[in-house]
């Protein structure tokens, strides 16, 4: 059996720390292997989705270091970043963003756009996560209709403000989620 002389790809061979003052773009640009825990918080990555992205891979017999440049190694997982970038650009970006703090749910209801974490909303709101949820997985369409729906690459529930806001005040003015012109939507 012959064995390889060279083993690592020339970005394989350096263990990187990620560097507090880079910015996003430039994280995504390093050329070297980080350690996934390190990147969770400043590429607001998502464990969930990024595991279920790696699962699927496995499941059609692809390599997820080669697609992905995501591998389990001992005990820890690593990221390439040549490889991981691209994918992380394309599958694993989230579409929300976070929620001021100085906004109340008057002010949730009257945004003419962006896309927030539902849990985050219903913080302000007098509605739980588990009642809004529930309520988008009777609803026909409720992306179109309520505003909610659960974004992949995330794995999170999120509300789009500019259709959730209308509903939201629909339904508080005494318009019956329940009602069945809702279910007929």
């Amino acid at each position: 059996m012959t064995v390889p002389t060279e083993i690592f790809q020339p970005d394989e061979m350096n263990l990187l720390d990620v560097d507090p003052a880079w910015t996003t773009a430039e994280l995504l640009k390093q050329e070297g292997i980080f350690f996934l825990k390190d990147l969770i918080e400043p590429l607001r990555i998502s464990r969930p989705a990024l595991y279920k992205k790696r699962k699927a891979l496995l499941a059609e017999e692809q390599d997820p270091w080669k697609v992905m440049g995501v591998r389990k190694s001992f005990s820890h997982w690593q990221i390439r970043m040549k490889v991981f970038a691209a994918y992380f650009l394309e599958h694993l970006t989230r579409i929300y963003d976070e929620l001021p703090v100085a906004w109340d749910a008057n002010a949730v209801v009257g945004q003419k756009s962006g896309i927030y974490r539902l849990s985050d909303v219903c913080k302000l709101i007098p509605f739980t996560h588990a009642q809004i949820r529930y309520r988008s997985k009777k609803v026909k369409n409720a992306r179109n209709t309520m505003g909610v729906w659960k974004d992949e690459a995330s794995q999170q529930y999120v509300a789009d403000l500019a259709i959730f806001g209308p509903w939201l005040k629909a339904t508080w003015k005494g318009f019956s989620p329940d009602s069945e012109e809702v279910e007929s939507q």
